[in-house]
């Protein structure tokens, strides 16, 4: 909920924070623009620094990232500095959805996995309820500044409880670690990439079909 709502917070204030640094509504729209695509290039990094070190670190050090890219954005009126801090953010964003997944099958069972991976999917975007109300509601009251400082306390406050609350296993048990070292990831990742579960084309992880034949 915490990464949604940093991931949304400058879509809705679009208009605030074209007025805040004297940019036209193309620029801040590049700044989301920016944030989405280093969350999608950031997975693979994010998710090789899972492999090895466990949710709860990774989950941490995405909490943090976020609340400095917030910090920096609420401080600065300059397009730079905006561009930095939605970089920070959306590699933030980036550690977080697939570390909590990644805890899902250690603490439940296996039948109870697919259910709650949509339940902890449909619970973020909370977060994107929290931005559209909340803080429309108080940078329209509040300002610019006080707003992406809440912001970052919210992000903050994924800090403190994802150090102190999260385990990356359940007592006497280990989370599964990477061995593979890290020249091999590349071939690694070639081999997903052409595995034809990994298409996402319509068709591309069903059986063959035969020359005449139709699929829905």
């Amino acid at each position: 909920m915490f990464a949604v709502l940093q991931r949304s917070s400058l879509g809705v204030m679009g208009l605030t924070a074209s007025t805040h640094f004297h940019a036209s509504a193309g620029i801040v729209a590049t700044f989301m623009v920016l944030q989405l695509a280093v969350y999608a290039v950031a997975q693979l990094p994010a998710g090789m620094l899972l492999d090895r070190v466990g949710p709860r670190l990774v989950i941490t050090l995405g909490a943090v990232l976020m609340t400095i890219g917030q910090l920096l954005i609420a401080v600065s009126d300059q397009i730079p500095m905006a561009i930095l801090a939605r970089v920070l953010v959306g590699a933030g964003d980036a550690c977080t959805f697939g570390a909590a997944i990644r805890l899902l099958p250690v603490w439940f069972p296996p039948r109870q996995v697919p259910m709650l991976t949509q339940i902890t999917a449909l619970l973020g975007q909370v977060g994107q309820i929290g931005s559209t109300v909340g803080l429309v509601a108080l940078v329209e009251n509040r300002g610019w500044r006080t707003t992406c400082l809440v912001a970052a306390g919210i992000a903050a406050v994924g800090i403190v409880t994802s150090a102190v609350l999260l385990r990356d296993a359940p007592a006497g048990a280990t989370g599964q670690r990477s061995t593979i070292p890290l020249r091999e990831m590349p071939q690694d990742l070639l081999e997903v990439i052409r595995h034809p579960a990994t298409g996402v084309a319509s068709g591309a992880t069903g059986p063959p079909t035969s020359p005449g034949s139709s699929t829905r």
